[in-house]
């Protein structure tokens, strides 16, 4: 949740139904799920909502909203930062809830064979910005950097019957559907943070699919086939898509445009330099123009240069950071901490630290 202090403005982040992989037992577009809906802080009173996605089938909740003021032609906007886990990024008046930029409903897939089944035909796209992920699959994207991995990604399609997917394509019963940006999300927890003197919002994105089918249950519903799944080689943990696999992105809210893209995390493959790696956790800026980052499986702690998203610096870390890191003041020094602890779908837990940084 988030809250406009000077307002009275507090702005709930609603989640996907349950279960959100069928809905054929909740048919319509279910408001007010994966919408955010602003009420009066002291009352509860409700004042608006805007809903991200129709008829969600896809696990896709609202994990990011951000505060922002926008500055365009001499007068500042204040506006809110919204996000699914597509990585689409609706900025909305935060006193009305109209999008700064124009939201179309945009047709999507509908046919299915899970019987009852009825997806929405249309979905909501901004005009600005873009998709910050790829949100389709087509077979001549799998990995192929060198031969093995190739067929390793190609056994893998096999197994589980993996067929192309266009965004927003319903889940089957007959194939599994590569559903992109994937049950980790584009953007998951941590959310994004924004420098109010560029004017940019800075966020780690995902590009990993998750192979998705559904099967009927004993009590007549519909549940996922194997549980989750992930598009990715066992053996190594690569993704089985070409990269990129993480960034960092910059958007310029009063524009609607990408600022800078930069990869996020080492695979640790010298031909996948930059590929980025899957991460969860987020950033934060500061006044000093610097973006701080962990979120990545390989235990290290980043700084960008926040104009340009140059990489400025990298520590070790005892473990991954799986958490967004916090800054604080001790007297007239600026200290940076973060938890690393490990211990998420990507790596056990190897430590139990939290290590702190002075800022020059």
């Amino acid at each position: 949740m988030q809250v406009d202090e000077k307002r009275g403005i507090a702005y709930l982040p609603v989640g996907a139904p349950t279960f959100d992989r069928w809905g054929a037992d909740r048919k319509g577009a279910n408001l007010y799920s994966n919408s955010v809906v602003a009420v009066d802080a002291a009352t509860g009173k409700y004042l608006w909502h805007f809903q991200t996605v129709h008829h969600d089938i896809w696990d896709l909740d609202l994990p990011t909203l951000t505060l922002v003021d926008i500055k365009r032609g001499g007068r500042v906007t204040p506006a809110l930062v919204a996000m699914n886990k597509t990585a689409i990024m609706f900025i909305l008046d935060r006193v009305t809830g109209k999008p700064l930029f124009d939201v179309r409903e945009v047709p999507v897939p509908t046919e299915t064979d899970v019987p009852g089944e009825q997806p929405w035909p249309t979905q909501p796209m901004p005009v600005a910005p873009p998709p910050l992920t790829r949100l389709s699959y087509n077979a001549e994207d799998i990995l192929d950097v060198t031969p093995e991995l190739k067929a390793r990604c190609e056994a893998l399609v096999k197994k589980l019957n993996i067929t192309p997917s266009k965004p927003f394509q319903p889940l089957r019963a007959d194939s599994a559907i590569n559903f992109f940006p994937g049950s980790l999300g584009g953007v998951d927890w941590g959310g994004g943070a924004f420098d109010p003197d560029l004017g940019l919002y800075v966020i780690n994105l995902n590009e990993l699919a998750s192979p998705q089918q559904l099967e009927q249950q004993p009590d007549g519903s519909w549940g996922m086939k194997g549980g989750y799944a992930y598009f990715a080689d066992m053996e190594t943990g690569f993704p089985c898509h070409k990269p990129p696999w993480g960034e960092l992105v910059a958007v310029d809210v009063a524009k609607g445009t990408v600022a800078w893209r930069r990869p996020l995390g080492d695979t640790g493959h010298p031909a996948l330099k930059d590929a980025g790696i899957t991460s969860a956790g987020g950033p934060f800026t500061t006044s000093g123009g610097l973006t701080f980052i962990g979120a990545t499986k390989d235990q290290r702690f980043r700084a960008f240069e926040t104009k340009t998203g140059k990489l400025l610096w990298t520590a070790e870390l005892p473990g991954s950071s799986y958490g967004t890191p916090m800054t604080y003041a001790v007297g007239k020094r600026q200290m940076v901490a973060v938890v690393a602890t490990g211990g998420f779908a990507f790596s056990p837990a190897t430590s139990d630290e939290v290590v702190a940084y002075t800022l020059p």
